[in-house]
């Protein structure tokens, strides 16, 4: 009769005690992220507490990432890479923080690897951030790497245009696309082997070139700058090329450069060229085609009087009356 007792009894008692504080050497955590979640004689494997094999110290940490470069890409994005210095370590946590803040870890960071990633959550063009990375292995981590920093681009300018308004002079414009750019560099060079220099530093957006070489070619680019009593930050640039004023042999071709017409077209000798002739104004009475049908005189009477040609006064003939 004991016996039976026993063996109903003891299930009895065991199985709510298991249900209520789990099974022995289990943490009540649901999950861990690294051995300092569990209690003391567990540790985190896959996320979870397990019994820790009696006598045995915890596995040190991963070895921390080294040489850690920041490299902005564009104003989205930072490139980072790093030394590896565990073969074991292959999760990897980026912590960024804005200059002078704290540390936070990137979510999501793309393209993770044991060599680097890329930061592309939320950053915010112009602005500077400071980076740092830790190795990751069997839920330990590792002391964080060395820091490095990056400043995100500020927005390259967009639809950069230029317009030859005469045979020596070309009208830039563009459009700003940053909302943290204070001033705008533009740079020329001219065609074929001409090196970039800097023709323009402002707040504005456009600019007149003139002194340009007729039929010659040039090539523009234009930066968006940060200008904050900080180092100087610069977009890429936007670049327009090859620009000129270049008349060629089509027909339709057609300049006006002080006072005159260009024409390009076939030449009377058989030479394709340019010939010359004056401008004509607009409603201006066209003369080269009858000579004097639009001179006119005016008599006494003041009235206009037209003249179908060209008239002489009588000249009185020796010998007549």
């Amino acid at each position: 009769m004991d016996w039976l007792i026993l063996i109903l009894g003891v299930p009895a008692i065991l199985i709510p005690l298991v249900l209520l504080f789990g099974f022995a050497g289990c943490s009540s955590a649901a999950s861990c992220a690294n051995y300092s979640d569990c209690p003391a004689g567990t540790r985190c494997i896959d996320g979870a507490c397990f019994d820790a094999t009696p006598g045995e110290p915890d596995p040190p940490p991963p070895s921390g990432p080294q040489n850690l470069v920041a490299v902005a890409i564009d104003d989205r994005s930072v490139s980072l890479t790093w030394i590896n210095t565990d073969p074991a370590a292959t999760d990897f946590r980026i912590e960024r923080a804005p200059e002078g803040g704290e540390f936070a870890a990137i979510p999501a960071p793309a393209d993770l690897s044991p060599a680097g990633a890329t930061d592309a959550s939320g950053l915010l063009e112009g602005v500077t951030h400071i980076y740092r990375v830790r190795a990751l292995l069997e839920g330990e981590v590792s002391e964080p790497s060395e820091t490095a920093s990056a400043t995100v681009f500020p927005a390259t300018p967009v639809n950069l245009v230029a317009t030859p308004v005469s045979f020596d002079q070309i009208d830039l414009s563009w459009n700003n696309a940053s909302a943290t750019a204070t001033d705008f560099s533009l740079e020329h060079r001219a065609l074929p082997a001409g090196a970039f220099t800097e023709i323009f530093r402002g707040t504005g957006t456009a600019f007149s070139h003139p002194g340009r070489g007729e039929g010659t070619q040039h090539e523009y680019r234009v930066f968006a700058i940060v200008v904050d009593g900080l180092p100087e930050r610069r977009s890429p640039g936007s670049q327009i090329g090859p620009v000129g004023n270049r008349i060629g042999n089509d027909s339709h071709v057609h300049r006006r450069i002080h006072g005159a017409v260009r024409d390009a077209h076939d030449r009377p000798d058989g030479r394709r060229g340019i010939l010359h002739r004056p401008a004509i104004e607009p409603n201006a009475p066209d003369r080269r085609r009858h000579p004097g049908a639009h001179r006119s005189a005016r008599l006494n009477d003041g009235q206009p009087h037209a003249r179908q040609g060209h008239h002489l006064p009588a000249r009185r003939v020796r010998g007549s009356l």
